[in-house]
């Protein structure tokens, strides 16, 4: 019988058979009784809703516990791996910064050593170096990129766009990318010493070469050669009329979020870009920027170029159809600005630079979603073998 029931039935009786004294007394009762009962399922209540919540509160840490542990184990895998990398290029007494990239995580991203030895400033992950020939692959995207506006077409003659350049309708802009235009080297050139002390525009110094003989005929041959490089920067102006360093930073580093990337200018070793060091440890002869051009004066640091290599991997810049052109091996396995090579059945996109007081290397794993970044501001350095040591650890 419910608690209702029960108290209208004993109401009911009171009427028949007690006095009003005896129902007051009895009532009285029957109110604490139904009190105690309230309060006791009342408490029953609160109880069981404080052991729910605790139960719910101890599932809830134990499964924060398991993230915790679980993102800790990764944490350590991480420093476990970047501290391997670090030891190696410190055992090897690496000068410059390092980025490697692998699995959708960055590995390692340090300097090593110092960015200007005479006022003691340390190299860092945003210190600015000089890339020499790493250039290269970002004036074959600027030329790409030209391609897919429609401007130019790649498989031109360069007299379409530089009619006054001999032998300008036997050369196309493909030979240009792909080192195979017959051009001489104008950096191999005797005099060279002299040469790179002095500003050049791009017209003068297409002059120190362009009249000389074709060391082969254009297509047959591959012989790595700047001149070449330095013709696509005098044509990217040509052809966009902009600037060659006005056209890459409006058109890649802008873009690209490359903030500390450019054109490099004579001044070096203040607080952002580093010192360059010879190989007796002495500061790099000068040279001036307006001679490598297009074909080596860009400068950049690793985490800008780490924009850089994601680009491709995301098509930020270049379509897949673009790349695919781009990353085509053709004579000596050179692409457009990239060696492209297989090293144990794995695909490597690979560039080297050296100019006064720097070195560089950059390498994309396509096929692993990985590149590794060195630039070093110490000249003569072998990073390809740094990069190969650290390919196997």
């Amino acid at each position: 019988m419910t608690f209702p029931s029960m108290f209208s039935y004993v109401v009911k009786q009171w009427q028949r058979y007690l006095s009003l004294p005896l129902m007051a007394f009895s009532f009285a009762i029957l109110l604490s009784i139904a009190c105690n009962s309230i309060h006791s399922n009342t408490e029953a209540n609160h109880q069981a809703q404080q052991e729910a919540q605790q139960e719910a509160q101890q599932e809830a840490e134990k499964s924060t516990s398991t993230e915790v542990q679980s993102e800790l184990l990764v944490v350590t895998d991480n420093e476990q791996t970047s501290q391997k990398l670090e030891q190696y290029l410190t055992d090897n007494a690496f000068n410059g910064a390092a980025l490697i990239f692998e699995n959708d995580q960055i590995t390692l991203n340090k300097g090593f050593g110092l960015a200007n030895r005479a006022k003691g400033y340390d190299n860092n992950a945003d210190t600015v170096f000089r890339l020499g020939s790493v250039t290269k692959q970002i004036t074959a995207t600027a030329i790409m990129l030209l391609h897919q506006q429609g401007k130019l077409n790649i498989v031109d003659t360069i007299d379409q766009y530089i009619p006054s350049y001999p032998n300008g309708d036997r050369i196309t802009i493909t030979h240009l990318l792909q080192h195979t235009a017959g051009i001489k080297n104008y950096t191999s050139f005797a005099n060279f010493g002299t040469i790179m002390r002095d500003y050049y525009t791009a017209e003068r110094l297409i002059g120190i070469f362009k009249d000389l003989p074709l060391e082969f005929n254009p297509g047959s041959e591959m012989r790595y050669s700047n001149s070449g490089y330095a013709l696509l920067g005098y044509l990217i102006e040509q052809v966009s009329g902009l600037p060659y360093a006005e056209f890459v930073q409006q058109e890649i580093f802008t873009p690209l979020g490359m903030t500390n990337s450019g054109y490099g200018t004579n001044q070096i070793g203040d607080d952002a870009i580093a010192q360059g060091y010879g190989q007796t440890g002495n500061q790099s002869i000068t040279i001036d920027m307006s001679v490598p051009f297009s074909a080596g004066a860009l400068v950049s640091t690793v985490n800008d170029m780490h924009l850089w290599m994601l680009s491709f991997n995301q098509q930020i810049l270049l379509s897949a159809e673009s790349q695919d052109i781009m990353f085509s091996p053709a004579l000596n396995n050179y692409g457009f600005g990239w060696d492209i090579r297989e090293q144990d059945g794995i695909l490597l996109n690979q560039h080297g630079g050296a100019i006064n007081g720097f070195s560089s290397f950059v390498v994309r794993y396509p096929t692993k979603n990985k590149h590794v970044i060195l630039l070093s501001n110490e000249e003569g350095v072998n990073l390809y073998k740094l990069i190969q040591g650290l390919a196997a650890l």
